[in-house]
This record gives structure tokens, sequence and C-alpha cells, in this order.
């Protein structure tokens, strides 16, 4: 490569990319990868001639690939985003209606692996019973799917009731005492590298438990790690798939925001209507998985209507001059 090669290189690129402005931005980052690829094998080979090349090359774009490509790029994506209607949460109704349809398809299919169906239609029911599992632990913990896909067997096996010991029950409410006592508990290790909590309640738990008692018997799964693993055994259920095919089956007004990410950036912007304390946010974003900057910059959206709501009545106790030093102490007190 030599240098006088930069121009064609980025002509190259805008002909690949056409109007597909991320593709532009992965070319760039793969060219310049080659680039460290290839200096690196001319040390090794000592040719100070090519190495020489490919850093100038490599120096050229850093220096000029911004300006040309990159920064062009990021401004129209940038804009497409701003335009976009993928801020759009899930409505609490949708939410509501995939719950129950996800309650009553895992008791059919519960009961038939129970009852006295055939071996064809338990397998069936097996594998449809694991994914619905999978999608009722997804929605119920706000969890990314890819995390709950993971798990294995060892890492469920170690679920326990929380507070089994009533060593806390002196600083818990009976309602939070009741909870303790329905919902299983277990660690698995979430993005990037937190350990991360799953909640399961009685009856998601009692259907797991079925699937891992009659997978030897049904499936050919008995040798896998993974707690929903696939039909050949040999990886597990992708939950962004089970989770955008029973948003569809479910009959939701909207199922195209029924995913894990919005799932997770609907209860991060509901709170902020419960005006919970930093402590209460410390733990929510814990159990989420993530720090409580990225909880607050990235998982709270309707920025409109929070500054409608809540500002607004700052800005018109101004204007009409009503606002005094002690009338108020916070949005909501006025």
């Amino acid at each position: 490569m030599y240098p006088d090669a930069f121009k064609f290189i980025t002509q190259s690129c805008k002909n690949v990319a056409g109007w597909c402005t991320s593709l532009a931005l992965k070319i760039g980052t793969t060219v310049q990868k080659c680039l460290k690829i290839l200096i690196s094998k001319r040390i090794k080979t000592n040719n100070r001639d090519l190495q020489t090349r490919a850093e100038e090359l490599s120096k050229l774009f850093e220096i000029n690939w911004t300006d040309d490509v990159s920064s062009n790029a990021l401004r129209t994506l940038h804009e497409a985003k701003q335009n976009s209607q993928k801020g759009l949460l899930p409505l609490t109704n949708d939410v509501k209606v995939m719950s129950e349809y996800l309650r009553h398809v895992a008791e059919r299919h519960a009961n038939t692996l129970q009852g006295s169906a055939s071996d064809c239609e338990k397998r069936q029911a097996w594998h449809k019973l694991s994914e619905i599992c999978l999608c009722q632990s997804i929605l119920f913990n706000r969890r990314r799917s890819g995390e709950l896909s993971k798990m294995t067997v060892e890492e469920y096996s170690k679920n326990k009731l929380t507070n089994d010991d009533g060593e806390l029950d002196g600083c818990l409410t009976k309602l939070e005492k009741d909870l303790c006592r329905y919902y299983f508990r277990t660690e698995i290790i979430a993005k990037p590298g937190r350990i991360a909590a799953v909640l399961f309640p009685r009856q998601v738990k009692e259907n797991i438990d079925l699937l891992i008692r009659s997978r030897n018997s049904l499936t050919n799964c008995f040798n896998s790690k993974y707690l929903f693993p696939t039909k050949s055994a040999s990886s597990h259920i992708r939950g962004t798939d089970v989770l955008r095919s029973i948003a569809i089956d479910c009959g939701a007004e909207h199922p195209e925001r029924l995913r894990s990410t919005k799932l997770r950036k609907h209860i991060a912007t509901m709170t902020q209507l419960f005006n919970l304390s930093d402590n209460d946010l410390d733990i929510l974003a814990k159990f989420l998985g993530h720090d409580i900057r990225v909880h607050r910059e990235f998982y709270r959206l309707l920025d409109g209507t929070m500054q409608v709501a809540k500002v607004k009545k700052l800005l018109m106790m101004m204007e009409s001059g009503q606002i005094t030093r002690n009338s108020v102490n916070s949005l909501d007190d006025m």
C-alpha cells in the first residue's frame, strides 16, 4: 500500500457504503486495523520500506479520515436518531397482555408435559415451555436477553428464597416478607462482568424445575450446560428471537416495542415519576446490571414529557411572579 492510495480508498469506501452510514464507519475501522496488521508483519520481516509506506498511509487515515468520511457519517446518524421513533417505550397494557399470554401458554404446555400425551407432543411442549420460561424471565427481570439466554443449569441450581433464614425480618414490611417467601433468587454474570441477580416467581421456577426433570427422557439436551438449550443442544435459545416472536403472537398493539432494551428503558423511565431516592436508584441500577451514571444518561427517556410536566410548572410560576424562596421544596410540590 502506498500513501497515494488514500484518495482511492476513501472514494471506494463511499462507493461501497452508499447511503449506509454505519457501514462507512465500519469500513474505516476495518481498514485501519488492516494497516496495523500490515505494519506488524513488516516489522517482523524487517521490511523497512513497506513498513514506512504503511505507517505513512496510517498517518493519513488519522489526519484526514474524520473530515472526509466519519464526521459526515456520524452527523447523518445523529440526525436520523433524532428524527426516529425508536425512542418510543412499550405500552404498559402491551406488557400486561404479553405477561397474561405467557402465563396461559406456559400452563398449557406444562399440563401437556405432565399428562398422557405422546412422546412427540411432550417433546414439542418441552421446547415451547423452555422458550416461554426464558421470555417470562426476561420480561419480569428486565434483563438483557443475551444474559438470561446463556444462563447455565449450574447457575440456576443455586437459586434460593431470599431472606430464608429470617435474619432481616425486623427490617421488612409484611408485604416485603411475603415477597421474599414467593420469589427465588440466583446470580449470573452480566455485562460487563458484573454479578447480577435474577428473580423467579414461584410458578416460573416450578415450570423450569419440570423442564430439568424431564429433559433427559424427552430431549437430547441432557449434556447441555445451558438452562434453555436449542433443539440440537449445541447452543442456547436466542432470547431476542423468542421475545420478538411472542410479542407478535400475544396480540400486543405495538409488538416492535417489546424488546429487552426497550423494556429496561421502560422501567428506568417510569421510576422517574416515583421520584426515587439516590439509594433506591442505586439498588435498581445494580439489579439491572449497570452503574447509576449509565442508568441516568442512557436508560431514561421521554425528556419532553418530563420537561413539560415538571419544568413547565416552575416556568409558569416564575412568569406570574408567584414563586418565592420558601414556596416550594421540589418540582413535585408546585
